[in-house]
């Protein structure tokens, strides 16, 4: 009386590891060079370099005004025709600024509108650069863990043949034990004399059950591998079936790089070409900022005369449904690499414009910079007169001299003035110059 083994079904055939084609660029390190200006960080080719500062001077040909040479560095060797392949190959795959908090300071809605263009397709091309190295990366990934799966694979299998030995052999084990005891039974019973005494019978019994018992045990741990193995392989088989689909979509990854790097050498091209617009804009709008500053102090100085001030609490609510697109602080363009102070906080995503807190209406102006710009004054908070601005407008809603209270509609979102979007900028000034006070 034989307990029937659970059979080992055989690795099937074909399951074996995806490759990647070797003739794809393999993604590199770092800032790519790309023909043209010298990008700030050690672009090695030369070109005009980029300027820095507001206004700076272009840089000669094979210098960069920031400090970038061109051509080889002093002290460098010349790199061999391999090491220069390798890195042609690594710009054509390596993003420079998507993915990266540099790239939300590359489109600014208060650029000059060359310089954004420049920049939103420098930045397109960039992301679809970045998301062929993220599937590049993938593959890699998915190649790793079907190799580790298949040595999964291959562990248990070892491990349920083992299991299947040891269950066989159990299995024999007892029927010959049990075989033994019936043949000693039945010669017994034709002799009439005993087959054994009470204890070699107990003994018997006992070994018996525990053969028994270990071939259950065994066929136990059979059958938990091969349901692992068989999970094992259905895993593999759904990681392999992404890597070849993934590997079927960059079949022609080297012909996409070759068009976006392109795209993207030339879009560079054009946002060192837009910097003196961005400047000349930037210069404009600090001095109107500090004209506007000026009138703004005059304005809540005659309140305080006239004792019309209307005194605020200094909590300011949201003035803009939306979100923050660009705060308040130093900007630094990633690719020109000069710095602008963005004065406020620049909100998009909403229509209708409330008062952050109670105050009196003191500016209604159309400002050649911020567009239809108003200003609320909120009184003296923590020793200084705090007022509150609100450029770009499409339309006002409230009137100069105009009392408001905290939630009341002033104006609607629009994009007046030096603007390539529709957005809210909103400033708070205290003692009429910018300061970083946001408390909604």
């Amino acid at each position: 009386m034989s307990v029937p083994a659970p059979t080992v079904t055989p690795p099937v055939p074909g399951v074996t590891l995806p490759t990647l084609d070797p003739t794809l660029p393999t993604g590199g390190v770092g800032t790519p060079p790309l023909p043209g200006p010298g990008l700030p960080g050690g672009n090695p080719t030369g070109g005009t370099g980029p300027t820095t500062g507001d206004g700076g001077a272009a840089g000669a040909p094979g210098s960069g005004a920031d400090g970038v040479t061109g051509g080889a560095d002093a002290g460098s060797q010349a790199l061999t025709p391999a090491q220069e392949r390798r890195e042609r190959l690594a710009a054509r795959s390596t993003p420079m600024v998507a993915g990266t908090a540099a790239a939300r300071d590359l489109l600014d809605d208060e650029s000059s509108p060359q310089l954004l263009a420049a920049s939103q397709d420098f930045l397109a091309a960039d992301q679809a650069i970045a998301e062929i190295a993220r599937q590049k990366q993938l593959m890699a990934e998915l190649k790793q863990r079907a190799t580790e799966m298949a040595y999964d694979y291959r562990a248990i299998e070892y491990d349920a043949i083992t299991a299947r030995a040891a269950s066989d052999t159990l299995h024999e084990r007892y029927d010959e034990v049990l075989a033994q005891w019936v043949s000693g039974a039945r010669e017994a019973y034709v002799t009439g004399q005993p087959a054994s005494d009470d204890g070699v019978a107990s003994g018997v019994t006992a070994a018996l059950a525990r053969l028994s018992d270990g071939g259950a045990r065994a066929d136990m741990r059979l059958g938990s591998l091969i349901v692992r193995r068989e999970q094992v392989r259905s895993d593999f088989e759904l990681v392999a079936a992404r890597y070849n689909a993934t590997k079927r979509a960059m079949e022609d990854v080297k012909e996409r790089l070759a068009v976006l790097n392109a795209l993207r050498a030339n879009a560079l091209q054009a946002v060192y070409a837009a910097k003196g617009s961005d400047v000349a804009l930037k210069q404009a709008r600090t001095v109107e900022s500090g004209q506007l500053g000026a009138q703004i102090n005059e304005a809540s100085a005659a309140l305080a005369r006239e004792g019309s001030t209307v005194q605020g609490t200094g909590d300011f609510a949201k003035p803009l449904g939306g979100q923050i697109t660009s705060p308040f602080g130093m900007r630094m363009h990633p690719i020109l690499r000069y710095v602008k102070l963005h004065t406020g906080l620049d909100l998009a995503g909403g229509s209708t414009i409330l008062a952050p807190d109670d105050g009196r209406v003191i500016l209604t102006v159309s400002s050649t910079a911020y567009g239809n710009f108003t200003v609320i004054d909120h009184g003296i908070i923590d020793g200084k007169r705090v007022t509150t601005a609100y450029a770009h407008q499409a339309s006002f809603l409230v009137r100069e001299g105009q009392e408001v209270a905290k939630g009341d509609q002033i104006g609607v979102v629009g994009s007046t003035g030096y603007s390539t979007g529709p957005h809210l900028h909103f400033e708070v000034r205290e003692d009429g110059a910018v300061v970083d006070r946001w408390h909604g």
